[in-house]
């Protein structure tokens, strides 16, 4: 898709830059310009995406979670994610405070 979108957008630059008089060259630089800015931020999000999916433990070549549309996957995912710890209730603080109390008296 990016590539049909990149050979029109080549195509109606050569056209418009055909096109273009001199008192509108200026305005045909800009369009350029942004036009440049918008395939730059493209192949920037292409590589934020890949490296995302890296991170994440996907390959690159797998489609079947396009866009979180495997939801089952997310849940093996979040079975696998380490649980955060509980904070220690009275009981435990009172047994540290025996153990310590009995590891100073040995």
């Amino acid at each position: 898709m990016f590539g049909v979108v990149a050979a029109l957008s080549i195509i109606a630059i050569i056209a418009g830059g055909l096109l273009l008089s001199e008192a509108t060259m200026g305005v045909g630089v800009i369009a350029i310009g942004g036009v440049l800015a918008v395939f730059a931020r493209i192949v920037q999000a292409g590589e934020n995406h890949k490296e995302i999916k890296k991170l994440l433990g996907e390959s690159e070549k797998s489609e079947d979670s396009l866009a979180g549309m495997n939801p089952g996957r997310g849940i093996d995912y979040l079975k696998k994610a380490p649980q955060p710890s509980l904070p220690p209730t009275r009981e435990d603080l009172q047994r540290m405070a025996e153990k310590e109390q009995a590891n100073k008296e040995s």
